[in-house]
C-alpha cells in the first residue's frame, strides 16, 4: 500500500508539473519551470490524493495490462484529469499520447521429457525459441561460454541440434568465480583453465 501511495504522490505531482514546453527548433533549449513546485504541493489534498488512487487501482481498471482495453481506459482516466486541471498536451497538435508500437512475446509452453521423467517449461529449464518433435540426442555444453581461448563448444558439433547449457557460471572450490570480469555475467569474462 505504501508504494502505491508514493506512486500516486508522485503522479499528482508529475499532474501539477510548472514545466514548459520545448519546441522541436531549439534541440539544445533546456526548459526552465515558471514558477517553484510548492505551491502547487500545497494544492494536494490527502481526500483528493485517496479519490485517485482508489479510482485508479480499483477493480474498474481489471490491472491496467499493457495494450489491453481497461490499461487504455487508465490512461483515458489520466488524460481526462490533466485536462480538467487545465495541463496542456505536450505535442503541438493536442494531443496528449505518443505512439509507441507494442510487442507481445511469450516464452513457449511444454515440458521436456528425459527417460520418462518430465521437466516443465519455466520450472526446470528455459528456451526461447518452439522447439517441437523428439530429439534422441541433446548435447550438453557446460555454460555455454566461449571466450578468448576457452570454449565450452570446442569439438562440438551443434548446428542444428538441441543444446542444454547450465545456468550460471563455473565457480572454483574456493568460491571464487573462474570467469572473472562482471561477477554472476557471462557477457565479456575471460575464463581462467577449467
Amino acid at each position: 500500500m505504501k508504494k502505491l501511495i508514493i506512486l500516486a504522490i508522485g503522479l499528482a505531482m508529475a499532474c501539477n508539473s510548472s514545466q514548459t514546453t520545448v519546441s522541436d527548433g531549439d534541440k539544445n533549449a533546456v526548459a526552465k519551470p515558471t514558477s517553484t513546485p510548492e505551491p502547487f504541493a500545497e494544492t494536494i489534498t490527502e481526500s483528493e490524493l485517496k479519490e485517485h488512487l482508489y479510482t485508479y487501482a480499483s477493480d474498474e481498471y481489471e490491472g491496467r495490462e499493457t495494450g489491453k482495453p481497461y490499461q487504455k481506459k487508465a490512461v483515458e482516466y489520466l488524460k481526462a484529469q490533466y485536462e480538467k486541471m487545465g495541463i496542456p498536451a505536450a505535442q503541438a497538435d493536442g494531443n496528449y499520447f505518443q505512439t509507441v508500437p507494442l510487442q507481445v512475446s511469450q516464452l513457449p509452453v511444454g515440458s521436456l521429457s528425459i527417460d520418462g521423467k518430465e521437466y516443465p517449461l519455466g520450472e526446470d529449464f528455459l528456451t526461447f525459441s518452439k522447439a517441437e518433435g523428439t530429439f534422441d540426442n541433446i548435447i550438453y555444453v557446460g555454460y555455454g561460454i566461449e571466450e578468448g581461448d576457452y570454449s565450452d563448444y570446442k569439438d562440438i558439433d551443434v548446428k542444428d541440434k538441441v543444446i542444454l547449457v547450465k545456468s550460471g557460471e563455473p565457480i572454483a572450490a574456493n568460491g571464487n568465480y573462474l570467469c572473472p570480469g562482471l561477477p554472476k555475467s557471462l557477457s565479456g569474462v575471460t575464463c581462467q583453465n577449467l
